[in-house]
């Protein structure tokens, strides 16, 4: 009988760049805090690279609680009755922030 724990090693697999050209989304869920948000595969693959499911949540913290290690995420894909009811967050601009980094020296 087959293993049915978890997702399939096909889906273990599949990396953000292959879901995006799937145009599938991504959903990331805080177990913590019992939050959800979803983001196109296209936006995460731009900022994290191409990473498996299983990689790219450790980037990520949740918003609400702060927390990573609650982090799960998911590949959904939309459809139907769900086009136009969907709330997505999108990529709008990556900003990068200087800080400097000061050593102590004896003149």
């Amino acid at each position: 009988m087959p293993d049915t724990n978890g997702p399939s090693k096909k889906i273990r697999r599949w990396t953000l760049r292959e879901a995006a050209d799937a145009g599938q989304l991504v959903k990331l869920i805080c177990t913590y805090c019992k939050t959800m948000k979803r983001f196109t595969a296209s936006d995460v693959h731009r900022l994290c690279g191409d990473l498996t499911l299983y990689q790219f949540p450790e980037r990520f913290r949740c918003e609400k609680c702060g927390k990573k290690d609650y982090l799960v995420a998911d590949f959904e894909a939309h459809y139907g009755p769900n086009v136009g009811k969907v709330k997505i967050r999108r990529l709008e601009r990556i900003k990068i922030i200087h800080r400097p980094i000061w050593k102590d020296d004896i003149i």
